[in-house]
C-alpha cells in the first residue's frame, strides 16, 4: 500500500469521523430543542389556564361575564410558543392532541384579544366621557341654558355603543376553552420536556 492510499484512507476515515459527529451533533441539538420547545409550552400552558380557568368559573357560575370582570382580568400571557414550536410535535401527537392544542392556543388568543378590545373600549369611552363633560362645563359657565341634569344626561349617553361583540367574543371563546393540564396532549409534552427529570 502506497504513502498516498494510507493517506487516502485516513482522510476518508477523518471524513466519515466528522460526519457522524456532525449527525450526532445535530440529533443532539435537535433533542435539546425539542425538550426545551416542550418545556416551553407546558410552562404557557399552566400561565394560560392561571389566568383563564378563575375567569371560566366565574363565567359557568353567573352564566354571564360583566365588564368589571372582563376590565380586570389579568394579561392571558399568550407569546405564541406552540405555534413557533408546533413543527416539532407533527410527528410525536396524534391529530386529536394536536387539535386539543390548537383549540386551547387559539382560544386563550381570542380571550386576550377580547380583553384588549375591551379595555381600548373603555379607555376611549372614559376619554370621551371627560372631553363632553369639559365642554359642557364650558357651555354651562358660557351660558345658563343647561342645566345640571341635562348635562348629566348627556354625560351617561356618552356611550354611543355597548361592548356586546366584545363580551360575546368573550363568552364564545370562554365556552370553547378547555385545559390541558391532566389530558393526553399536556402528558406527552409532559414526557419530551426538562419538567421530566
Amino acid at each position: 500500500m502506497s504513502n498516498y492510499e494510507i493517506i487516502s484512507l485516513v482522510l476518508n476515515a477523518l471524513v466519515a469521523v466528522a460526519g457522524f459527529s456532525a449527525i450526532v451533533i445535530y440529533l443532539h441539538q435537535r433533542h435539546v430543542q425539542k425538550k426545551t420547545a416542550a418545556t416551553l409550552i407546558l410552562k404557557q400552558i399552566d400561565e394560560v389556564e392561571s389566568v383563564i380557568v378563575p375567569l371560566k368559573e366565574y363565567y359557568n357560575k353567573h352564566q354571564q361575564i360583566d365588564d368589571t370582570e372582563i376590565y380586570l382580568v389579568e394579561e392571558v400571557p399568550y407569546n405564541g410558543a406552540w405555534q413557533k414550536y408546533e413543527n416539532l410535535f407533527i410527528k410525536s401527537l396524534n391529530t386529536t392532541d394536536l387539535k386539543l392544542l390548537h383549540n386551547f392556543f387559539t382560544s386563550a388568543y381570542r380571550i386576550e384579544k377580547a380583553r384588549l378590545d375591551f379595555n381600548a373600549y373603555y379607555h376611549m369611552i372614559w376619554n370621551g366621557k371627560s372631553i363632553m363633560w369639559q365642554y359642557y362645563e364650558g357651555q354651562k359657565l358660557n351660558s345658563e341654558e343647561l342645566t345640571e341634569s341635562q348635562i348629566a344626561d348627556l354625560y351617561n349617553k356618552c356611550g354611543a355603543f355597548s361592548p356586546s361583540l366584545i363580551q360575546t367574543t368573550m363568552k364564545n371563546a370562554l365556552a370553547s376553552f378547555d385545559t390541558l393540564s391532566g389530558k393526553t396532549a399536556y402528558d406527552k409534552l409532559y414526557k419530551k420536556s426538562y419538567l421530566k427529570q
